[in-house]
């Protein structure tokens, strides 16, 4: 064995007498041997480091955390944005805000998603997941605002 290797980073399990020195490696595990002196202080630094970032964008992946949260304003007529993105699974809470002089409606049908009755001056907000990739429709479901054009879209990819 090199003797200037004095250190390893593993999955493993540490030497019964010196917890920074590792043993063999079992089957299934992994061991990284380390140079001694101010290099290897360095190295274990970055390894470290690189084992955040790689826990964190797993992490992300999956889609947990808190719901993502999207500010849309309902004018008279339109929506403001009128297309959303999410990703599939992830949480997502829709905080409608009316700045209109009309009621308004924030109805995904695909979705089960309905945000009703939200009067002049007030806010209204809904959380859901999409659990499938797509476009979905979004629209106001007061008499006449459809069909006015006050629609968008969610792309869940």
């Amino acid at each position: 064995m090199n003797k200037k290797i004095v250190n390893t980073l593993s999955a493993c399990f540490p030497h019964p007498q010196n917890p920074f020195v590792r043993t063999a490696v079992p089957k299934g595990c992994f061991a990284i041997a380390l140079p001694s002196g101010p290099t290897a202080v360095q190295l274990r630094l970055k390894l470290r480091k690189i084992g955040l970032v790689l826990a964190a964008l797993v992490l992300a992946a999956c889609g947990g955390g808190a719901p993502a949260g999207v500010s849309v304003k309902a004018e008279d007529l339109k929506f403001t944005p009128n297309a959303l993105t999410a990703k599939v699974g992830q949480a997502i809470t829709v905080n409608m805000q009316n700045a209109g002089a009309l009621e308004h409606s924030f109805i995904i049908d695909e979705l089960n998603v309905r945000m009703e009755k939200v009067q002049p001056g007030q806010n209204g907000s809904v959380t859901f997941t999409a659990s499938t990739a797509g476009t979905y429709t979004i629209y106001c479901d007061v008499p006449g605002h459809k069909e006015a054009g006050m629609t968008g879209t969610l792309t869940v990819n």
